[in-house]
């Protein structure tokens, strides 16, 4: 498992494994991950693991913990596949529900094909215990995953039955569905959306308003829609539409803001537009009112407005969970390893205690620099030039680099020691690159790579004799190893964004586990 780093504010990429050595639930353990805050975050998160086995990397295991305001990790458990949605249990001070699935074999599914147990459990942070509230098994493991499931009152559940494309409720005493809406009833399967069957809506979010209509969020459809259970889908309240990615491109996680907050209106992870988005409710139309990313967001999967209007973002690919305050700037900051949620327990279920960005006169922060506080995440490991680096695909990338990087005065490959330019200085960027396609090579350019500082983007400096990038790119399917890339950039510089300018749908990931080194590899 992944080690946790003894420096304050600083969690690379997972915890520790509990006492006996083995996964599990551990709590009470102490340990220092992030910088003090107002309020315990429960995070959840995502994994690339499938049938619980053990991997490499720090998403090959998915964690649920909470951090205590201290800073401290006062619970952790990673013993499903995926952990999805996480929910405070009201008139609790430390109780949640959360969404799970747990991938499951042919053997376990009573047949030949592979299923999933999608559930709801309840916990107590504080004693550690877990009560199972309803589970289901749905066949396969792609898109049949709950990724949603929200409380309409002590017997009901509200599931985001994202494998069906259908909002059903369930009575959890008697395990009836007692309401139902299919989107069948009211989109074309052949003229939107992803494909069908295999993942047409990826109904990927519902919440309960207090008025008694469903929000719910149709991510490959770009819409947020509601429902009012006697009439069904109130059409002229619909945010977004299928493909205008100008107002929302494959979103998860919207948070509605009613009128005593200064609403109506909803906050969204705008997930492949790589920002947070915010719409007021005006005279029957929504209206962006305020947006907001900065240079390293990739991929954000949640985003809570808190009662001091701050904002709690979830940077699913950035690997973070961040607080942003009211002037756009980053004030407290954690690392972990592709998280899909996270919940401030002190401030109501998601935004219900925030303001609405028009209230709390947030203003426009799209591009605003991260800053005002540690970013462990974003920064050169030697403390010098901050390194981000900028995706050019999301969930549907077909290359994953993880990446590493580190300004230097110099480099040294065997022996030999190569120095930059008079004024220039050296950023080194080691990745490990796996090719996700199942059928055919790709290519990556090392031309295409590059790094950009003040808005000028620097080439890759080549080094006289030795390349880390060997096979002129080429990856065959399913093919994994390290390469790596030298830069030469103002030696004044305090920031520089990795980037890749081709075609390949390319995913970056920090992971600090890499030694960003010059080795040469064999044959190269």
């Amino acid at each position: 498992m992944a080690v946790l780093l003894l420096a304050a504010g600083t969690l690379v990429t997972g915890f520790a494994a509990s006492s006996d050595g083995g996964a599990g639930q551990v709590t009470g353990t102490g340990q220092q991950v992030a910088p003090p805050t107002d309020g315990t975050t429960v995070v959840a998160t995502d994994s690339n693991t499938w049938l619980g086995r053990d991997g490499e990397g720090p998403r090959a295991s998915a964690e649920l913990f909470a951090v205590a305001p201290n800073g401290t990790v006062t619970y952790y458990n990673d013993t499903h596949t995926r952990y999805w949605d996480v929910d405070p249990v009201e008139g609790e001070a430390a109780t949640v529900e959360y969404v799970y699935a747990d991938h499951l074999t042919p053997e376990e599914c009573g047949g030949e094909s592979v299923c999933t147990r999608n559930g709801v459990e309840r916990v107590n942070l504080r004693t550690g215990e877990v009560t199972s509230v309803y589970s289901r098994v749905t066949p396969g493991k792609h898109s049949t995953r709950w990724h949603d499931v929200d409380r309409l009152d002590e017997d009901h559940l509200v599931v985001a039955d994202i494998g069906r494309d259908r909002v059903y409720i369930v009575n959890t005493t008697t395990g009836l569905v007692t309401w139902s809406w299919d989107a069948r009833s009211e989109y074309d399967v052949a003229e939107s959306g992803g494909p069908y069957p295999e993942d047409w809506t990826h109904l990927n979010d519902v919440e309960v308003l207090d008025d008694g209509r469903i929000m719910v969020s149709l991510r490959n459809h770009d819409q947020v829609v509601f429902l009012e259970r006697e009439t069904g889908l109130q059409e002229e309240w619909t945010l977004g539409s299928d493909g205008n990615h100008s107002r929302l491109y494959e979103q998860h996680n919207p948070d509605y803001i009613p009128e005593a907050q200064g609403g109506p209106a909803v906050i969204v992870a705008d997930s492949e537009n790589n920002r947070l988005v915010e719409y007021q409710r005006e005279e029957g139309r929504w209206t962006e009112s305020w947006a907001w990313s900065d240079r390293q967001l990739q991929w954000p999967r949640d985003g809570d407005r808190l009662p001091n209007g701050h904002t709690l973002v979830t940077d699913s690919n950035g690997n973070r969970v961040v607080e942003v305050n009211d002037a756009g700037k980053v004030t407290w900051s954690m690392d972990v390893a592709f998280p899909y949620e996270a919940e401030r327990l002190e401030t109501g279920d998601e935004s219900t205690g925030g303001p609405s960005a028009q209230r709390a006169d947030l203003g426009e922060q799209t591009n605003v620099s991260a800053g005002g506080a540690s970013e462990p995440g974003s920064g050169g490991s030697d403390g010098g030039l901050d390194v981000s680096a900028m995706s050019t695909a999301g969930a549907n990338a077909t290359v994953d680099a993880r990446w590493n990087a580190q300004s230097m005065d110099a480099v040294g490959v065997n022996g030999t020691s190569y120095e930059p330019p008079d004024g220039q200085t050296f950023v080194l960027v080691r990745m490990n690159v796996s090719n996700g396609a199942t059928d055919s090579p790709t290519q990556l350019s090392p031309s295409a790579f590059a790094v950009e500082v003040a808005g000028q983007r620097y080439g890759r400096q080549p080094l006289d004799g030795v390349r880390g990038f060997p096979g002129a790119g080429l990856f065959e399917p399913g093919e994994s190893r390290e390469v790596w890339l030298v830069f030469s950039v103002p030696a004044d510089a305090e920031s520089a964004t990795l980037v890749y300018d081709g075609d390949v749908k390319l995913r970056f990931e920090r992971d600090s586990s890499i030694t960003p080194e010059a080795t040469v590899p064999d044959g190269g």
